[in-house]
């Protein structure tokens, strides 16, 4: 998706002007202090993930996933699978309040 739907424009000013974008790689052996927790590495059913991937995605381990959080950092939703420019448009839309 990096270099497709992230490189399409429509979708990187909707991302800028909706989001704060953080992109994480879930495999990640290094670990991730995020609201003053240290997430590790851990194995889980055979693979391994970082703690704070397992914790967002609620333990359903798909790729790639969007998690969307609201402002005060709550859980909105998830967003899964490889996603075309207007899928992905028309999901995030979903979570914003105009």
């Amino acid at each position: 998706m990096d270099a497709s739907t992230f490189e399409d424009s429509e979708v990187v000013a909707y991302m800028t002007e909706h989001f704060y974008a953080v992109k994480m790689n879930a495999e990640s052996k290094d670990p991730i202090a995020y609201k003053e927790v240290l997430y590790e590495y851990k194995m889980y059913n055979g693979k391994g993930y970082n703690e704070l991937a397992v914790n967002l995605l609620g333990g359903k381990m798909s790729f790639p996933s969007f998690v969307v959080l609201s402002k005060k950092e709550a859980k909105l939703g998830t967003i899964v699978g490889f996603q075309q420019p207007t899928q992905l448009l028309t999901a995030l839309k979903g979570y914003v309040k105009d």
